[in-house]
């Protein structure tokens, strides 16, 4: 599933205009709406499942090679990743280029 940066052990890691002037007032509902379905995902008892997490989509073409995985504390909302790039990391994950390494979790995408 495609997620937010911003969402779950991320969010304590966005500035203060992230989390107080851009999540609170505009994203709300889109973040509740995303940490449910992330919720239900992770307690469905689907093994390979992954909520790709991404900050400022971007309509770049992809550059799946330069694509980078952060952690909570580097993810930010202001990260861009392009939409291409999100879909090629989701088709390496089914086709096992990245074999286990990600399924059963959330992660946090940057295009390069």
């Amino acid at each position: 599933m495609v997620s937010n940066i911003g969402l779950g052990e991320s969010r304590k890691h966005q500035n203060f205009f992230m989390k107080h002037l851009l999540l609170d007032p505009f994203m709300t509902e889109l973040c509740e709406d995303k940490r449910s379905s992330e919720t239900l995902l992770a307690e469905s008892g689907i093994e390979k499942w992954c909520a790709i997490r991404a900050g400022w989509l971007s309509d770049r073409k992809e550059k799946v090679e330069k694509v980078r995985f952060l952690d909570e504390k580097q993810a930010q909302l202001y990260h861009k990743v392009s939409r291409e790039d999100i879909a090629a990391v989701a088709l390496k994950m089914i086709e096992g280029d990245y074999s286990d390494e990600y399924w059963g979790k959330a992660v946090n995408l940057v295009s390069g």
